[in-house]
């Protein structure tokens, strides 16, 4: 089913409109086929329904939809041949709705309380293309994160105990974000590191097509804009974001600042444990997956490198400094040109790279010429060129993660070569 068909209820800025009705099945002609001829009126923009067969009495059918139009109960009743007055009008919008398929389910206080049978979520049927489940939980995290105030702080709490991002919780709650942001870093404090974190440093004379390419790679790290975190200001916002951007020509940010000592570290530890960072919410721990840098200075020229960023490193972790960013990018005017760390790929040492290869540099042409394009048509085509242009470099990736995945190894996991050679040589026979 296509993206053009799919129900986003929660989205829908019409006025919605709920009406319901029962009809029992036993004793009377009408049968179900009623429901697909009155659910095919154009008016009707939504449906569900289920049959309740395990309950005391007859059996009998619940339906609920909404349009958004005004509808009499007695048209609708006619649409669906019902032999009565049975359809009635549902006050409440989406939250009515909601009530309806927790009732429907006998999974409200009122059914339980009277030990009634539940039901499965299989067995409500509802028109094609509206995931139910999905508006369901919604709804539920929109009614824990109301309430009183002393209710919104223990909502809130469980909520973000079950990992309910900040960003999620502030589209659903009148809650203070600084109250939200405390849960979250102590919800985050408390969860597992990544197996291995890759950092990336992207870096060319040219700022604005080495942020492009940067936010253009972290996006395609993520899945999407959403989990990328922009270490601009900080990481007092951070929100367990897939990936953590920094460009070091327009942060403020400098080794000496807000990302610094054990941060900084976590922020580019190929193999993180649990390292609690300082923020102004509390302790946190950042458990981001990649770590994405660009900025105009060479990695490789000494005391250049992002402001000392190199000299730092290289005081605080001696000759392994150089892995803490797996792989380096080029950006020039008509190439990219990418390197591995040799260590992690365990084909050198740490202070070597090794260039997988050149590649075609043409996204600031084609941004150049997609100015001209209608604005939806030119964010198409510059998402497309970006993921086209950052594709050598996440193949860069999954050659270092290829090189650091779990094996079928005893350990359980790919180890460097030395460290395998000591596993092997432990509880050897020592000669004499």
């Amino acid at each position: 089913m296509s993206d053009s068909n799919m129900i986003d209820l929660l989205e829908d800025k019409h006025p919605v409109r709920v009406y319901k009705f029962v009809q029992h099945l036993d004793g009377t002609d009408w049968t179900l086929d009623a429901l697909e001829k009155g659910f095919s009126h154009r008016t009707i923009k939504g449906w569900a329904w289920i049959l309740h067969d395990q309950d005391v009495g007859t059996d009998h059918v619940h339906v609920l939809l909404w349009t958004h139009k005004e509808i009499s109960p007695e048209v609708l009743a006619s649409w669906f041949a019902l032999p009565g007055p049975q359809a009635q009008k549902v006050r409440g919008g989406k939250a009515a709705i909601k009530n309806e398929l927790d009732y429907m389910r006998h999974q409200d206080r009122s059914s339980q309380d009277l030990g009634k049978v539940r039901y499965p979520d299989s067995a409500i049927r509802t028109v094609p293309g509206w995931d139910w489940l999905a508006f369901d939980r919604e709804m539920d995290e929109r009614r824990i994160l109301s309430g009183s105030s002393r209710q919104r702080s223990r909502n809130v709490a469980q909520a973000m105990s079950r990992g309910l991002s900040v960003r999620s919780a502030l589209t659903r709650s009148t809650t203070t974000e600084t109250r939200l942001r405390r849960a979250r870093a102590r919800y985050l404090l408390a969860q597992e590191p990544p197996l291995f974190r890759l950092a990336f440093y992207m870096y060319g004379s040219d700022a604005l097509l080495v942020d492009a390419i940067g936010q253009g790679l972290a996006e395609a790290l993520a899945g999407g804009h959403d989990e990328v975190f922009v270490a601009k200001d900080g990481i007092d916002e951070y929100d367990g974001e897939r990936v953590l951007y920094w460009n070091t020509s327009t942060s403020e940010l400098v080794p000496g600042d807000d990302l610094r000592g054990a941060a900084l570290v976590a922020a580019l530890d190929v193999f993180p444990s649990r390292t609690p960072v300082s923020t102004r919410f509390g302790h946190t721990q950042l458990i981001h997956e990649f770590t994405v840098i660009s900025g105009t200075q060479p990695y490789l020229r000494p005391k250049a490198p992002l402001g000392g960023f190199r000299e730092f490193l290289e005081a605080m972790m001696n000759h392994l400094a150089p892995a803490r960013l797996p792989v380096l990018v080029l950006v020039s005017t008509d190439e990219l040109e990418v390197q591995v760390n040799a260590g992690l790929l365990d084909e050198g040492t740490f202070d070597q790279y090794l260039t997988l290869g050149r590649f075609r540099m043409n996204l600031h042409k084609v941004l150049a010429h997609a100015r001209g394009l209608p604005e939806k048509q030119r964010r198409a085509v510059e998402r497309d060129a970006t993921r086209r242009q950052v594709a050598p470099v996440l193949e860069a990736r999954d050659r270092v993660i290829g090189a650091l995945t779990p094996s079928d190894s005893p350990a359980g996991e790919s180890l460097p070569s030395a460290l395998e050679h000591l596993l092997a040589e432990m509880g050897e026979e020592v000669a004499t």
